[in-house]
Parts: structure tokens; sequence; C-alpha cells
């Protein structure tokens, strides 16, 4: 037909993957309490409609859901990072504010964070996705009667853009949900009247389903159509003597970052700003230090991973053996083993039920696994504690450790430094001729090379060491 829009909508990752937590919701958190919030929330007048205010949440969640204000804080926050347009220079201009405030300053800015309702509504409904009985919750509450065309208004279909993403010219720029749906050329399909301002439910519903096409830029999409990238990378110390060709036991690496509209970039069209999912990887150490929008860590085993800053999420998932050191907004670990994670975050940790082992201070734990007496986490001993030196140099003005470590690991570098000048002046002090000091230094770098091996720090360091024939 002529004037048709070639119209592509898909599910957008990011609500799902990042905004879901991997747990059964709180019993209260069903169909039934989530659509009363809306009632409610208008109820409250601005605080609660369009948008929802904290401190109206947080009543609903804790007065009448009876769910903990960690938790509630916990929803809310993840919300707002996902769906409102914050830049993250104002992002971390609260969390300055916020660390530095009273308790009763810590409540006031809380009180003043606001989501949209309707899309906070769509996000606790994501929660229900790791129900058991999600098919029958949803066969019970949405099709249990039959009605007549209902009407959705646009600040519905608005709010629908939070998990809906869509384009009109083959995915070469994007365009809201709303904006797609309120074209010339597609109202008859979407359902959209002029004259009441509104979308027929039933409509929207057939458009939707009808023009929904796998996620362009998703995972499978990148590892069908993405660029295969040819970084150099280390070979272990036996092979890079041997000279062995390492190339098909190579992992993977790809990115759809050519892509991608330019206006979704910023930076390096590589990696800065880009989602990264890292899977299935072993005895491996990964360096990705630019700034990232997301990252997933999963089914990984005896590998460390080194982050530049992380805009919102780091989510760890069905790992052992794994050593993590990022900064990020939120950081997520489900169903973990042995990991270890060295953590610059403004919120609480979450570990969620399945998880055995984890490190860092104050964990927001989710799930019958965990129980007050025995806590499914721990704070690293100080004497299992070394700082991480970076072997590369980066550009930028941070030299040091983003507010300093906690008093306790601190001191314990310090007495760990102070041993180490009174060996060295021990040592200088002995009056070891020449002959006897090059002796001595002998000895100890042969001692040094035998516990490289057995470590097996030897072989990090050989991956360090960039084949010559590697392509830069």
């Amino acid at each position: 037909m002529a004037g048709e829009t070639n119209v592509s909508l898909w599910v957008r990752a990011e609500p799902f993957s990042y905004g879901a937590l991997h747990i059964a919701p709180h019993p209260r958190l069903n169909f039934n309490n989530i659509k009363k919030i809306v009632i409610y929330a208008k109820n409250k007048g601005e605080t609660g409609f369009p948008k929802l205010s904290y401190s109206v949440w947080r009543h609903i969640a804790c007065n009448k859901l009876h769910l903990s204000e960690e938790l509630a804080w916990l929803y809310f926050a993840t919300c707002h990072l996902l769906s409102e347009n914050t830049s993250p220079a104002e992002r971390l201009e609260w969390d300055q504010k916020f660390a530095e405030g009273s308790e009763v300053v810590q409540d006031a800015l809380k009180n003043k964070v606001r989501v949209g309702t309707l899309k906070f509504v769509l996000f606790l409904y994501i929660q229900q996705l790791n129900k058991v009985s999600l098919k029958a919750s949803l066969v019970a509450d949405t099709y249990g009667t039959t009605q007549g065309d209902l009407s959705l208004t646009l600040g519905a279909v608005d709010a629908l853009g939070f998990v809906i993403a869509g384009s009109i010219d083959r995915c070469k720029t994007l365009q809201p949900l709303l904006d797609i749906a309120m074209l010339q050329t597609v109202q008859h399909k979407s359902g959209y009247s002029k004259l009441m301002r509104s979308f027929s439910l039933r409509l929207l519903q057939n458009w939707i389903k009808d023009s929904l096409v796998q996620n362009p830029f998703g995972i499978s999409a990148c590892i069908a159509s993405g660029r295969r990238l040819s970084w150099p990378m280390g070979v272990a110390g036996d092979d890079l003597k041997e000279g062995k060709e390492t190339q098909t036991k190579r992992g993977r690496i790809a990115t759809n970052a050519h892509t991608v509209p330019k206006e979704h970039i910023k930076g390096s069209g590589t990696l800065e700003n880009s989602s990264v999912k890292i899977h299935r990887c072993h005895s491996a150490f990964l360096y990705l230090l630019s700034p990232l929008r997301s990252v997933t860590i999963e089914k990984c085993h005896n590998t460390t991973v080194i982050l530049g800053p992380v805009e919102t999420h780091v989510y760890l998932s069905h790992c052992e053996s794994v050593t993590l050191i990022a900064t990020a907004r939120i950081v997520t670990v489900s169903s973990c083993t042995l990991c270890t994670l060295h953590v610059l975050t403004p919120n609480p940790p979450v570990i969620l039920s399945g998880v055995q082992r984890n490190m860092w201070d104050q964990p927001l734990c989710i799930g019958p696994d965990h129980k007050e007496d025995t806590p499914v986490w721990e704070l690293m001993p100080i004497t299992d504690f070394f700082t991480f030196n970076m072997p590369f140099e980066m550009e930028g003005p941070t030299r040091a450790i983003p507010g300093g470590l906690p008093s306790k690991y601190q001191r314990a570098i310090a007495q760990r430094n102070r041993q180490i000048d009174s060996w060295q002046k021990t040592v200088k002090e002995a009056g070891l001729t020449r002959e006897q000091r090059k002796e001595f230094q002998g000895l100890v770098e042969s001692r040094f090379h035998i516990w490289l091996s057995e470590s097996g720090h030897k072989r990090e360091l050989d991956n360090l060491a960039v084949p010559q024939t590697a392509k830069h």
C-alpha cells in the first residue's frame, strides 16, 4: 500500500536484564496489588501521578505491601536509573550529597526522587517474570473475563516505551513508541483516535504483535551479524615459548557498535558506553577499562575481570572463583560461589538466592538462602587483602582508589609496607660484599620465579605479553 510505514518494534533488553531481580518477588507484590498502586497514586495528587515520589511509594511498599525499606528503595532506585534521563554528572552530585548528609538529609533527598508512575508499575510487573507460575498468573489476571474494547491514554502508551523500542527506517534511527504509534500512516493500525486522544487497546495490541522483530541490538543479533574483533590477546607462557598457534582456541569477541544509531553512541564506537556480556570465560584476565553502560558476567570460572566505571549495573551470575574489580552504580550477584568482589558503589550490593560467598560491606540479601545466623557473605579478612596493580597507563586525573580504602584495610597495607621497608633496611645494613649481593639477588629472583609459577601468576604475566603477530 502506498504511503505505508515500515515499522519495526522490539523488546528492550535492559529493563529485563537489569531491572528484573532474578528471584521470585515478594508474595504481596502480585498483579492485583500492583494495579491498586495506580489508583492510590492518582489520589495522592502531584506526589503520586503522573510522577510517583519515593515518599508515596515507600508508604505503599512498607505499610501496605510489607516490603523492607531497603527493598523498596532498591526497586525505586533501579527503575529511576533505567527509565529517567538523568545525566551521570547529576547522579554523581546526588550521590555526594547523600554520602555527606545526615539521616534526615538522606531521607529528604530520597523523597525528592520521582519516576513515571506508569513506568514504575510496568517495572513492578516485570518482577513477575521470575514467578514459578507466571503463565497461570497471566492467564488468570489478563484473560479471565471478557471485556469490551478498552482504550489506553497517551501516557500509558508512552510508558510502554520503557520496555518497547522502535524504528521506521530499518533501525538507522530510533523513535519513541508513542511517536511511531501516532504517525498519520500508522494510526489506522495502532488504533489511535485524534478525536479521543487515546488508543484502542485491541488494535494497539495487534499492531505491536504484528510489528515485533528480534532486538537488532541484542546479544543474538550481535553474534549473528556483529563484527569479529581482532583485539590483541596474550598467549600462555608455554605456548609463547613454543610459538604455538592458539587462534582456533580463542573465544569470540564481537561488537555491533557499527550498527547502532550515532546519537546513541558516546565516545569510542567500539567499547565506550557499551553494554558488555562476558559469557563462559575461564582461566582469563580481562581488562575493560573504558567507561561502560552495563556489564553481565555469566557462567565464568577462574577469571579476573577489571572494569572501568560502569554507569548502571554489573551483574554476576552462575560464576565460580571469579574476582571482580569494578566501580558501578548497582552490583548484583546471583548463584555464584567462591567469588571475590572489590567494588566501589553508592548502593548496597544485591545478593540473590543461590550465592554461597561474596565480599564487601553491607549487601542487601534477597531470597531464602540467606539467614542472619548463617549469612551467605563475609567481609574479606585483612590478611587476604592486597591492592591490585594495573599494568596499563591510563589517561585522566585518577591515580589512586577513589575515596580511599576502608581504614582497617589501609592499616594492613601500611603495616605490610613497613615490613618491606624494614627488610630492605636489614639487607642494606648487612654489610654484604658485591659478590654476596649479586648471589643474594639471584637467589631472591629464583625463588620469586618459582612462586610466580606455583601461584599461577606467571601465566597472568605471560598473557599480558601481546604476540608480535597480533593485529592492531
